[in-house]
């Protein structure tokens, strides 16, 4: 989950794409979330626990710099009579995990990230006991 402002850039300027020219010296605009910005929101983040492209502790790590109120704690949820995952519910934050999938859940786990969505669309926790 990112968000910046944008910012367009001044005409004429020779760094219009953000670049100065040399490798790994984009210019970034930084802006800090708080709990402020989500209050009224349904936001769920998820992240497969098998991805090597944005790994479950960096998610886990970005989420904790938020110091949001933890509601529920750390509690698997299922699909089917399996478990699919884990999640933790902070205020106006559900953060779930996909047992086994990489970084594109839906390629790696079809079904439950179906079941992700559908849960999220009908305003409905996943469960956490076996069905």
């Amino acid at each position: 989950m990112l968000h910046s402002p944008c910012f367009p850039p001044s005409r004429g300027s020779s760094t219009e794409s953000g670049f100065s020219g040399e490798f790994g010296t984009q210019q970034t605009p930084s802006h800090t979330i708080s709990s402020t910005d989500i209050v009224n929101l349904c936001v769920w983040t998820n992240s497969g626990d098998f991805d090597g492209r944005v790994p479950l502790t960096s998610t886990r790590y970005a989420l904790n710099k938020l110091r949001l109120n933890t509601v529920e704690e750390w509690t698997p949820w299922y699909s089917d009579k399996q478990a699919g995952g884990w999640r933790v519910i902070y205020d106006g934050l559900t953060f779930v995990t996909v047992r086994a999938a990489g970084h594109e859940v839906p390629t790696f786990k079809p079904k439950e990230a179906q079941q992700l969505v559908g849960h999220y669309l009908s305003n409905q926790q996943l469960p956490v006991e076996p069905l």
